[in-house]
C-alpha cells in the first residue's frame, strides 16, 4: 500500500512540474508586456528641445514666444508643430489650461504647451501626454 501511495504522489509530482514548467510563451509575454508598460511612460527632461526630440519633430526654429507670456518657444517640422514652455504659474498658462486667450493648446504639461497650426496629428498629442518630466 505503502508503494502505491509513493508511486501515486511521485506521479502527481512530475505531472505539477511539467504543466508548471512547460509555459515559456506566457512568461515571455509577461517581460513584453513590462517592457512596453516602461517605454510607455518616458522620464525627460522638462525643456522643449528634449520633447522635440522625444517627438521626432524636426528643423526646430524660434518664434516669438514673449509676446505671449512663455519663457521658450519653437516650431517644428515647417511651421506646423509649436512647442512652448510657460511658467506653470503664470496667468498666461492658466489660461491655456482652461481654453483662454489667444493660443489654442493641442496638449498642455507642467507648462509645456502643444499647438498645432493647422491639422492635429492624435498620435503625437498620445505621445506628448505619455511623457513625464524628471
Amino acid at each position: 500500500m505503502k508503494r502505491i501511495t509513493v508511486i501515486l504522489l511521485s506521479l502527481l509530482l512530475c505531472l505539477g512540474l511539467f504543466a508548471c514548467g512547460n509555459d515559456k510563451d506566457a512568461n515571455k509575454n509577461d517581460a513584453d508586456t513590462n517592457n512596453n508598460d516602461n517605454t510607455a511612460t518616458v522620464s525627460i527632461d522638462k525643456d522643449i528641445d528634449a520633447v522635440a526630440k522625444h517627438l521626432d519633430l524636426k528643423d526646430g526654429t524660434k518664434v516669438e514666444y514673449d509676446k505671449m507670456g512663455a519663457e521658450h518657444g519653437k516650431k517644428y517640422n515647417d511651421g506646423k508643430v509649436e512647442l512652448y514652455e510657460f511658467k506653470e504659474d503664470s496667468k498666461e498658462y492658466k489660461n491655456i489650461i482652461k481654453g483662454e486667450g489667444d493660443l489654442k493648446a493641442a496638449a498642455h504639461k507642467d507648462g509645456i504647451v502643444l499647438v498645432f497650426t493647422k491639422d492635429s496629428d492624435q498620435k503625437l498629442i498620445d505621445q506628448f501626454n505619455e511623457i513625464n518630466f524628471k
